[in-house]
């Protein structure tokens, strides 16, 4: 059984990854639906950026949280479309999109409702099972690709799916804003309180799959270590969820947290 302080701290950081991966997803479809015509009305940046906000509470409390990267967005699309247009926002959207899952998600998460954290674990399973079962390059795509990548696995999701996608994310964001407001924010969990549910989860996890075969998703892997960290992703879900309720969401507190 692998050390937990070493699977604990090797698998610690890839919510960020997925956060980077749904962020850019949700924020392309918001693009997409607020600007069919990114690159031919003036102040476009704007109307895109209020549109988004009206249309999604993800959006709305996300910058009203960091105006300043409200600011940014608008300034970044802007700059984009006048260098090169439709193709040119889309790229800013992307690369902004990545750095906002990577830089404010795991807050949010941290400070959400243990059912939001589970509906994001599911959300997660059932879409990694499915690309999984297309083709392992997508599923490690999805975790752990360019932001480029990510948007291409984006694309071949179903509309139900992205749906879904976009339902979560901003389940993890306003459910963390009732939170504050009433009064809940957590402080620090019991330090150890993760550890039993966690132990058992990776027990089953050495079991299912073999110890050799637990290798933690992260950029730069090769061929079969990219299908092996697939099936330890789905599997790590799996077994996760299994736990009771509480217990899982200690558990993804635990890994995927700040």
């Amino acid at each position: 059984m692998p050390k937990l302080p070493l699977i604990a701290n090797a698998v610690r950081w890839p919510l960020r990854l997925l956060a980077a991966a749904l962020v850019l997803g949700v924020l392309c479809a918001g693009l997409a639906q607020a600007a069919p015509e990114l690159a031919e009305r003036a102040q476009i940046a704007q109307r895109i950026v209020a549109q988004m906000e009206r249309k999604s509470a993800y959006f709305r409390i996300l910058f009203e949280d960091h105006p300043h990267e409200r600011a940014n967005f608008i300034r970044e699309l802007e700059q984009a479309r006048r260098f090169g247009g439709r193709s040119s926002m889309l790229v800013a959207s992307i690369e902004f999109g990545s750095r906002m899952g990577w830089t404010y998600f795991p807050y949010y998460y941290t400070q959400t409702s243990d059912a939001a954290v589970i509906g994001f674990a599911r959300m997660n399973r059932d879409i990694l099972s499915v690309l999984r079962a297309g083709s392992y390059e997508d599923c490690y795509d999805y975790m752990a690709g360019s932001p480029n990548d990510r948007a291409r696995i984006f694309r071949k999701l179903t509309r139900i799916e992205r749906r879904r996608m976009g339902v979560a994310m901003t389940q993890i964001v306003v459910q963390s804003r009732r939170n504050g407001r009433k009064g809940k924010r957590r402080g620090k969990p019991d330090a150890n309180a993760y550890r039993r549910p966690l132990n058992a989860v990776l027990a089953r996890l050495a079991e299912r799959l073999g110890r050799e075969n637990l290798v933690q998703w992260k950029p730069g892997l090769k061929a079969k270590d990219q299908e092996k960290a697939c099936a330890f992703a789905v599997a790590f879900f799996e077994e996760t969820l299994r736990q009771p309720k509480r217990d899982s969401a200690l558990v993804l507190r635990a890994v995927f947290g700040e």
